[in-house]
């Protein structure tokens, strides 16, 4: 699972990585002894004393007059924003009213109000400032004596992220609905006793350390305590909003909101390697004081940029090397990742390139070995950063390291019209590189979509290029009103400029909106337009994100923003037939007809905005009953539909209503919907327990909606006769012995994870929106090996089922082939082929000093293998057990047996990867092995001797290899030549 969570947090910073640049050389800085991100957009617990705990509400009608673009990405006003709020009471675990709590509201998916254009525009000073822009909309709240707050909501976005805080407990967080028609009533909000924990963080010579940057962790955050940076990343950690603080002048800290139990301090400072200190325990409503925290004096790498272009904007990163990350932990993908000649935009340390070329990196580990590099800006905040300098190894406390600046291949050509020959100026350029990638399995963080150019008489340059052999270089070029250019295999230099010549774009008809609000018609700026392809009848096909995710990956818009005049013109797409969807802030979204595009004609069409209706739907049972943790489906006139869960008073609101006739009806709960028994037919061909509204633009309508029966399941998890806390049970449709396709397989482990709960303090759990028939329960907690599988049989109404576990254990001894014990061989329990009741991924132990290994919580009744695997041995299994409920199996033990090598070496350019299968043997065998040739070798260790088919895959086209057999002896490395 860490390997998963390396990958998904690389990509999310990949993802970022071209707006974290627009925030180079000029981040905020740290406010000593103020927690992060303290008033910069929001103010802290000690200074809402004396603020007011209530937003009073403020008459008027809504202004639907023009807007300026500028006035339409400023956040509401004061004014505006009181109107309607956000109102609550803040409570602890028994009910009773937590005085004095924050309660702050952020708005949520806040760069969801950038344009695409916006976002690839090339001015890091505009991307700076709209986001400043944003953040100033920020709003915060104090409880009263009674616990409760009324707060505006923060804007533009259509939700906002609430976190509230108070001393001693631990901060909650949620979203909700923005307010614009109405109050958004949330009910309670539960905080959780915490604690508070607070000491110094000094050096070695016991110093104070200032502006250190202090954060509670787990215990097992492993080798997370070194950071990633990326340049001009610093203003994003306010996004974050955690509970991270910073150290005064005496370096002393406080974290007010720490969650009890077991924990570890992360601390990081400019100047000093990152520490952890992971022996802390605390427990709920104490105050833990005097931690003490010793940061180690930190040592630098300085040196310079050669060659560096005037004015180009560079920045120095460092990373371990591939070797020191083996004393961290197996991040084999980081390894890979930064062992690479030209690593990504981001490292452990991030430092500015001065005009003359020379950099300092700071805040390293003394007597490690770090790979330096150069990252440029390649062209705009949009565009994110390339490295710019070939990485070099050095140990820290080097000087006068040189990295050489290399431009790599830069192509040119010229945008034309293709009728008329002139230049066209405003231009998206996709460019990729295609081909064999030399195995480097990180390459999509080079990758590029379609970038905003502004060409000066048509003139497209693109640098920064950096082929492989055998790569080429696929290019599109889309402009509004032309249909794309695309041109492939286009063969690279290996340095230089490539003139690609005459880009001419064929003149295609466009789509002109106009678009205006209210009923006076006044040109409305900021909206944003789109186009959905309407496809024969069945539906609708997205051509861009509904809501402005990202950039497009056509490389001309099919979504823009209206300008000053309301006016926004849109490339028309490949479809006959379209529907055109407008949305702006606090008016009714609005969805056209479809739409029947002229042949060789362009359309004009006029949209207009208006506020819309409201309507507060109530769920009710049968007999009347209000109803909470449901969700009432919203279906609007064009079909489309969206989802809201009820407050705790089982009310919800839908304001800014397009005129027309909506539907509601009570969904599945938040995550399920498309499993539900209610699926299928969402778009509107399912017309079953809809009701309808019929909304007037300005009308406020009241709507109960009565939920029809449905499944519900409750019950209590025991282990041994005792409750069962924090348990998680999940629902899975099926018995499990269904002949299911593969789709609907995945299905089924999507739903397990969305439906399911865990246990309270006394081990009850509740499901609902179940459905009726046989299917099963996974039931999981932290201190058992294995997911216990439970049949349940399910009618309409409610059903109870008790889940009794019994502590089934299996203990053995890891012994290597002369009979001694091996300690810290990974441990496992897996199935035999076939049987489909055992969940095969399971949490590993380890073996102990004496090699014996202890596995609880494993599933009875059915035959289980314990497999061990240890370095220098080859992976093997003892013979398959079964073990009888509340039962320890003892001596089940495992001989791993002597392992041999085979060592890989071939010609193929590039980095294949080598495959190993042996031949024979049984499933308690490791069957197959792999790994990445690097400079024309690889090599499979910890191997079973035995026959073994090798293979070699990822060369570039047109070179095939026949398998080689190889024998394998133990202790032996065998040699196999491609």
């Amino acid at each position: 699972m860490r390997a998963l969570a390396v990958v998904g947090l690389l990509i999310l910073l990949g993802a970022l990585a071209y707006l974290w640049w627009g925030f180079a050389v000029g981040g905020e800085t740290a406010v000593p002894g103020a927690p992060l991100g303290a008033a910069s957009t929001s103010a802290r617990a000690n200074d809402l004393a004396e603020a007011s705990a209530v937003v009073p509400a403020a008459p008027g009608e809504r202004d639907t007059t023009a807007r300026t673009a500028v006035e339409a990405d400023l956040p509401r006003t004061a004014a505006a924003d009181a109107r309607f709020a956000l109102v609550g009471r803040v409570v602890d675990e028994h009910g009773g009213p937590i005085e004095k709590a924050v309660v702050t509201a952020t708005p949520s998916d806040w760069y969801e109000s950038f344009g695409f254009q916006e976002l690839a525009s090339g001015d890091a000073q505009q991307t700076r400032d709209r986001v400043q822009r944003v953040l100033q909309a920020t709003r915060d709240g104090q409880t009263d004596a009674e616990g409760r707050f009324r707060i505006a909501g923060a804007g533009p976005s259509d939700r906002v992220d609430l976190r509230v805080q108070a001393r001693g407990w631990v901060t909650l967080r949620r979203t909700a609905e923005r307010p614009v028609q109405a109050d958004v009533q949330l009910g309670d909000l539960t905080l959780v006793r915490g604690a508070v924990v607070s000491g110094r963080v000094v050096d070695g010579s016991g110093q104070p350390v200032v502006a250190a940057r202090v954060a509670r962790t787990d215990r097992n955050e492993g080798p997370w305590g070194f950071g990633l940076e990326s340049p001009g990343g610093d203003p994003f950690r306010e996004l974050q909003r955690g509970d991270e603080v910073v150290t005064g002048d005496d370096g002393a800290f406080e974290l007010p909101n720490v969650q009890a139990g077991e924990f570890a301090l992360r601390v990081s400072h400019r100047e000093h390697p990152p520490v952890r200190r992971a022996d802390l325990t605390v427990a709920a409503g104490a105050e833990l004081a005097d931690v003490l925290v010793i940061m180690p004096p930190g040592a630098s790498i300085s040196g310079r940029v050669a060659g560096l272009p005037e004015g180009a904007t560079v920045h120095a990163l460092a990373a371990l090397g591939p070797a020191e990350w083996s004393k961290e932990g197996d991040e084999q993908f980081l390894r890979g990742m930064f062992a690479a000649d030209f690593p990504p935009p981001f490292g452990q340390r991030v430092a500015p390139v001065a005009a003359d070329g020379t950099f300092e990196l700071g805040g390293l580990a003394a007597g490690r070995s770090y790979r330096v590099w150069a990252v440029q800006e390649r062209g705009g905040a949009g565009r994110g950063a390339v490295a710019c300098c070939a990485a070099l190894e050095a140990p820290s406390g080097s000087q006068g390291l040189v990295l050489r600046y290399d431009g790599g291949v830069t192509v040119t050509g010229r945008v034309v019209d293709a009728r008329s020959g002139q230049a066209i100026e405003d231009v998206w350029v996709h460019r990729q590189l295609v081909g064999d990638t030399g195995g480097n399995d990180y390459a999509f963080f080079g990758r590029s979509d379609a970038e905003h150019v502004v060409c000066a008489d048509g003139r497209m340059t693109i640098g920064n290029l950096r082929p492989q052999p055998k790569q080429t270089l696929t290019l599109r070029v889309g402009a509004v009103g032309h249909a794309p250019y695309t041109r492939e295999n286009i063969a690279l230099p290996i340095t230089g400029v490539l003139d690609v010549g005459d880009v001419r774009l064929e003149p295609k008809p466009v789509v002109r909106v106009l678009v205006t609000a209210g009923a006076a018609g006044a040109p409305l700026a900021g909206a944003t337009v789109r186009l959905q392809e309407v496809k024969g009848g069945d539906g609708v096909r997205e051509l861009q994100p509904e809501r402005g995710r990202g950039r497009p990956d056509d490389p001309a818009p099919l979504t823009g923003k209206t300008d000053e005049a309301g006016r926004c013109v849109l490339n028309r797409g490949s479809g006959a037939d379209v529907r055109l969807h407008v949305t702006a802030s606090d008016l009714a979204p609005f969805a056209s007809e479809v739409l029947a595009l002229p042949e060789d004609a362009d359309l004009d069409y006029h949209a207009q905005l208006v506020p819309g209706g409201i309507v507060q739907v109530t769920a009710q049972d049968e007999e009347g009953a209000v109803l909470t943790g449901v969700s009432i489906r919203h279906r609007a006139p064009s079909g489309e539909t969206t989802s809201k869960r009820v407050d705790a008073g089982g009310r919800v609101t839908f304001p800014l209503l397009a005129p027309g006739q909506h539907g509601f009806r009570i969904g599945s709960d938040r995550g399920f919907e498309r499993f539900g028994p209610q699926s299928g037919g969402e778009a509107g061909s399912d017309e079953a327990g809809w009701q309808p509204v019929e909304v007037a633009d300005g009308g406020s309508y009241e709507l109960k909606v009565i939920q029809e029966p449905q499944v519900l399941l409750s019950g209590t998890v025991r282990e041994n006769g005792l409750p069962l806390a924090d348990a998680r049970v999940a629902f899975v449709r099926g018995t499990g012995t269904e002949a299911d396709a593969q789709g609907d397989l995945l299905r089924r482990e999507f739903e397990a994870g969305a439906r399911s709960v865990k246990t309270d303090a006394q081990g009850h759990y509740e499901l609902k929106g179940l459905a009726a028939g046989e299917h099963r329960l996974q039931v999981s907690h932290e201190s058992r090996a294995m997911t216990a599988t439970v049949p349940v049989r399910l009618q309409i109404g409610a059903n109870v089922d008790d889940v009794d576990l019994t502590t089934a254990m299996l203990r053995g001894v890891v012994r290597d082939p002369a009979g001694k014990p091996i300690a810290g061989a990974s441990v496992r329990i897996t199935a035999p082929a076939g049987n489909r009741f055992v969940n095969r991924s399971q949490r590993a132990s380890e073996s102990g000093a004496d090699g014996r290994y202890e596995v609880r919580g494993v599933q009875d009744g059915v035959e289980l293998v314990v497999r061990a695997r240890a370095k220098g041995y080859a992976e093997a299994a003892a013979p398959a057990v079964r073990v009888a409920a509340g039962v320890t199996r003892d001596n089940v033990d495992v001989t791993l047996a002597a392992a041999g090598r085979i060592e890989v070496r071939t010609a193929a350019e590039g980095r294949p990867r080598v495959f190993a299968r042996r031949e024979g043997g049984d499933a308690r065998d490791a069957p197959s092995a792999s790994a990445v040739a690097k400079e024309g070798t690889a090599v499979l260790e910890d191997l079973l001797p035995g026959r073994w088919r090798v293979m070699i895959r990822g060369t570039p086209a047109g070179q095939t290899f026949e398998p080689v057999f190889v024998e394998v002896e133990a202790g032996k490395t065998g040699v196999v030549r491609f």
